[in-house]
């Protein structure tokens, strides 16, 4: 699953971008911990500025491409 933050909510170049391995259960829903691949975890001069961040999310699965929220 490929996590990024976007300072625009549609277009534009990721600010920050990770990538986890994840389980989905029966229905569908993962959990993740965003920077949590990281020893510095998710920048936080993202959010220091008090602008609105858009998050998007791309998962993999079976060698098709699934788009969510991106």
């Amino acid at each position: 699953m490929t996590f990024a933050i976007y300072a625009d909510q549609e277009g534009g170049a990721a600010l920050w971008m990770e990538t986890q391995n994840v389980t989905f259960d029966g229905a569908g829903r993962y959990t993740a911990l965003l920077g949590g691949e990281s020893s510095d975890g998710v920048p936080l001069e993202l959010f220091i500025t008090g602008q609105a961040r858009w998050l998007g999310s791309k998962a993999r699965i079976s060698s098709n491409l699934l788009e969510c929220c991106w």
